[in-house]
């Protein structure tokens, strides 16, 4: 998910992500050695206390029914957890899609349906 973040040139909103070895966007890993954002677990386990120490607004995930607690715990604490399970999309532009929510949530539309469009006329040609 921070994929589409970075694509909307928002890196410097991130102030956590989990299993940061599988992201491969340059600015997001420097950002994660200047230490401006931090590494909040792996897709087997969020540090939840880390990340409500961290009090963000918002948590972007996938759903894993195994981390029940740990998204009620986030809930408990006045986090907004965000469930988007875009990688079950079988479409390319289905799974693009999702860059324009990522748009709204961050306010960037313009540049999120100026991606959008990008990607599809590159799909359809």
């Amino acid at each position: 998910m921070a994929g589409y973040i970075s694509e909307l040139g928002a890196e410097n909103l991130i102030i956590g992500v989990s299993s940061p070895e599988y992201i491969y966007s340059e600015k997001i890993q420097n950002l994660l050695k200047e230490g401006k954002i931090q590494n909040v677990g792996s897709e087997q386990k969020y540090d939840v206390e880390k990340i409500i120490s961290m009090k963000p607004d918002a948590v972007f995930t996938n759903y894993i029914a195994s981390f029940d607690n740990a998204y009620q715990l986030l809930k408990n604490n006045g986090i907004q957890v965000v469930f988007l399970d875009e990688y079950m999309e079988q479409q390319p532009l289905q799974k693009t899609a999702y860059i324009k929510l990522f748009g709204e949530f961050l306010g960037k539309e313009k540049e999120a349906e100026a991606q959008y469009q990008k990607v599809e006329k590159t799909t359809m040609t």
